[in-house]
């Protein structure tokens, strides 16, 4: 699949058909939405060249 945009829990595909991502939450409920060090460690990644 190639995503071509995302709003919330929905992907739209090249061929412009709707997803919705029932797993796009999963990552929310095992470490939490306010995880400091989480935030520290992607900002850093984010600020980091590739």
């Amino acid at each position: 699949m190639f995503v071509e945009a995302t709003c919330g829990g929905v992907i739209v595909d090249a061929d412009g058909n709707s997803f919705i991502d029932f797993g796009s939450g999963t990552p929310v409920t095992k470490v939490g939405d306010s995880a400091a060090d989480l935030e520290r460690a992607a900002s850093q990644l984010r600020r980091s060249p590739v």
